[in-house]
């Protein structure tokens, strides 16, 4: 259920002619904000606030499908003893681009960071 909030009139608790409110003086709801007039004539907007479901907030991750290449790499042993954990991230992000082309792809720096576990347990650094 949606909650109203108003900070200069609190919306009436019923409208219309049994709530002793004018009719004109009685909220509507225009794009999720309710709309009314005060006794004064001002109009007053009064914000319509909603549960907000945090499991689907922004957008999905990228980050398992380059963990999964990553751990691959390092599990076949394809990583050179010589390269650097930052060259091994710059080439995880080309890997990426070229594998999913329609997909935003993450910073090296971001991949370098998220990697940096799975490349301490396969005894690197």
């Amino acid at each position: 259920m949606a909650k109203a909030t108003c900070k200069s009139t609190p919306a009436p608790k019923t409208e219309g002619p049994e709530s002793g409110v004018p009719e004109e003086t009685s909220p509507t709801i225009h794009d999720g904000a309710v709309r009314m007039k005060g006794a004064s004539g001002l109009k007053v907007d009064v914000r319509v606030y909603r549960p907000i479901d945090v499991t689907d907030w922004g957008r999905p991750s990228p980050k398992d499908l380059y963990l999964k290449e990553a751990e691959r790499r390092l599990k076949d042993g394809e990583v050179p003893a010589d390269m650097t954990h930052k060259v091994f991230a710059n080439r995880l992000r080309e890997w990426f681009i070229a594998t999913y082309p329609s997909k935003r792809p993450p910073a090296a720096l971001t991949i370098e960071r998220n990697t940096v576990e799975l490349w301490h347990r396969y005894g690197r650094g």
